[in-house]
């Protein structure tokens, strides 16, 4: 014969599961999770620059709408240090020297610049790195395509012993 106590536990048990059954239906239903659930961001198009601001939303996490745009040099070899010296700081100096056609201002953010000093021996031959960042998406391809000043720089590496370079650009947060 059973006792009242193990009775006891075996109804409070059939009620709380009874009790979770009915709570995990009602308020933690998966289809309607999955119906209702927002996008992940990379399913989303990517908004005008200032949107959130003007539109009153605030982004759950820091938005980045700059592009970062990541350059490596290598050099032929017997290049003199002083032309490799020179060619870094042309580059750096485009900071200052391209300007905007509309706002006659420079619009490149930052540029961090140079020499590889890593241990992990996958540098390929590439010695030099630049990380230049800009505010847009326009900005960017401004400075590709049609700035003067970049165009200037381009054709002195011609001359200056590049023996490849390696490009790739990103906006931060977009996988």
């Amino acid at each position: 014969m059973i006792g009242r106590g193990p009775l006891f536990l075996l109804f409070f048990a059939a009620l709380l599961l009874v009790s979770f059954s009915l709570l995990f239906n009602t308020h933690f239903n998966l289809n309607s999770y999955a119906a209702n659930r927002v996008p992940p961001l990379r399913d989303q198009p990517i908004p005008p620059p200032g949107f959130a601001a003007s539109s009153g939303i605030v982004p759950s996490m820091p938005a980045s709408d700059s592009i970062v745009h990541i350059v490596l040099f290598q050099f032929k070899e017997g290049t003199p240090s002083d032309g490799l010296k020179g060619i870094c700081d042309a580059f750096v100096k485009l900071k200052d020297d391209c300007i905007h056609p509309e706002t006659q201002k420079p619009y490149i953010l930052s540029i961090k610049a140079g020499l590889d000093n890593s241990q992990e021996n996958l540098q390929r031959g590439y010695t030099h790195a630049f990380v230049v960042e800009f505010a847009t998406l326009w900005d960017r391809d401004y400075y590709v395509e049609k700035d003067p000043a970049h165009d200037g720089f381009k054709k002195a590496l011609d001359k200056g012993g590049l023996a490849s370079a390696l490009v790739i650009d990103f906006q931060n947060g977009v996988y």
